[in-house]
């Protein structure tokens, strides 16, 4: 009889030591979980914030050339009619060999 006490009691410890092993896991993959969730919802905000100054960006660059290029683009159209007429009077004026 002593015999079988001694070993339901290591039964017991043994159960014991599985259940708190057990309840250490879950404890770990629970950890694991939210560390994957907050790590995902991290990278999605930093995605987020990465798309919004690339729109930034960008729409500031296209501005600036925007304003850069508003003075070469008076300048050529101011310049069309000059360069018509100069190819207009090219073209009365020019001959072609023919062969």
């Amino acid at each position: 009889m002593q015999k079988l006490n001694l070993a339901n009691e290591h039964i017991g410890k043994t159960a014991d030591l599985a259940e708190a092993a057990i309840s250490d896991t879950r404890l770990a993959v629970d950890c694991l979980y939210r560390t994957r969730e907050e790590m995902r919802d991290d990278l999605q905000e930093g995605m987020e914030t990465t798309k919004e100054d690339i729109q930034t960006i960008t729409e500031s660059l296209h501005n600036y050339l925007s304003k850069l290029m508003e003075p070469a683009v008076r300048s050529t159209s101011s310049n069309t009619g000059e360069m018509t007429h100069h190819q207009e009077e090219g073209l009365t004026q020019s001959t072609y060999a023919k062969h």
